[in-house]
């Protein structure tokens, strides 16, 4: 017992000092959820939201923003916290056949890998999806373990379709359920291998369809198909336009990377509400995005 919670608690400072001492890493596609983050309940979500991105990732990357303010803090909160969580879950999943002692001892050695201590410090989904693959499999090694029971097919198939609204590719695990039954048991008696495939396969399927149909009833594709035009065709890659927005957005990376906070006020809209792309890449920016729709229907490019 002893042993165990000195383990829980270097586990605990280690995962603190670590979040206090390294930085916060922003790719292009963090840039991404952040925007997305910040449009939840605008009325340019319909517009601008990419749909193949479901939402449960920004939605609590805002509530953090809420609690927090806009600033690393609250980002390193969600991706920090996601990792720890999906070390507890790893060590939940451990306990099903090790002794809590030997649980906890590797967990804490998992908790040391570089690698995930990397994408807790970078603002993407990785340190999440490491958490709901941990959940996901927990939920499908406790079917096996009660025989596929109705509930325990229920648990595993809700979580799954969470999972997938954090991260869309989590669906294909709703196939697993069904396949173990059938590798364990066999397709006799049919009856529960079509409860089973239900609960466990059509049901995440099922609670996925809303965010699909919204999907299919925006606008988005056609928003993307045109950027792409405009980028690639219309606007010229020496255009006075580029070069104006490409000096914005360097000077909001650089700001952040002074005072250690992202910009505020206007400054936060030229790099996380609309930034696009590495600065000086070539490519147009989602800062003057805005600017070019003006000029677009002023002047229709011929």
């Amino acid at each position: 017992m002893r042993t165990t919670f000195l383990i829980k608690i270097v586990l605990a400072t280690f995962t603190a000092l670590h979040f206090a001492l390294l930085p916060l890493v922003l790719s292009w596609d963090s840039q991404a959820y952040i925007d997305q983050a910040l449009m939840l309940g605008e009325a340019r979500f319909w517009s601008d939201w990419h749909f193949l991105r479901t939402p449960m990732f920004q939605s609590i990357t805002r509530a953090s923003f809420i609690l927090l303010g806009e600033n690393r803090i609250a980002l390193l909160s969600v991706t920090v916290a996601m990792g720890f969580l999906g070390l507890l879950v790893t060590q939940r999943i451990l306990r099903e056949w090790l002794s809590p002692a030997l649980s906890w001892l590797i967990t804490l050695f998992l908790s040391l890998n570089p690698l995930l201590i990397t994408y807790q410090h970078t603002f993407l989904t990785e340190s999440g999806s490491f958490m709901w693959l941990g959940l996901v499999m927990l939920a499908l090694i406790r079917c096996v373990k009660r025989g596929f029971d109705t509930s325990s097919c229920i648990t595993a198939g809700l979580t799954i379709a969470a999972g997938y609204y954090f991260r869309p590719t989590i669906l294909i695990l709703s196939f697993i359920g069904t396949a173990c039954f059938v590798v364990l048991h066999g397709v006799k008696p049919f009856s529960r291998v079509g409860r089973v495939a239900f609960l466990t396969l059509l049901l995440p399927q099922f609670l996925a369809l809303p965010w699909k149909y919204m999907g299919s009833k925006s606008n988005w594709e056609s928003d993307q198909v045109s950027f792409g035009v405009l980028n690639q065709v219309v606007i010229p890659q020496d255009s006075p336009l580029i070069e104006r927005a490409r000096d914005k957005y360097r000077f909001a990376i650089e700001q952040s990377r002074v005072n250690g906070s992202l910009p505020d006020g206007k400054n936060r809209r030229i790099m996380l509400r609309t930034g696009r792309g590495p600065a000086g890449n070539g490519n147009l920016d989602w800062t003057c995005w805005s600017d070019v729709r003006f000029v677009m229907s002023e002047t229709p490019p011929k």
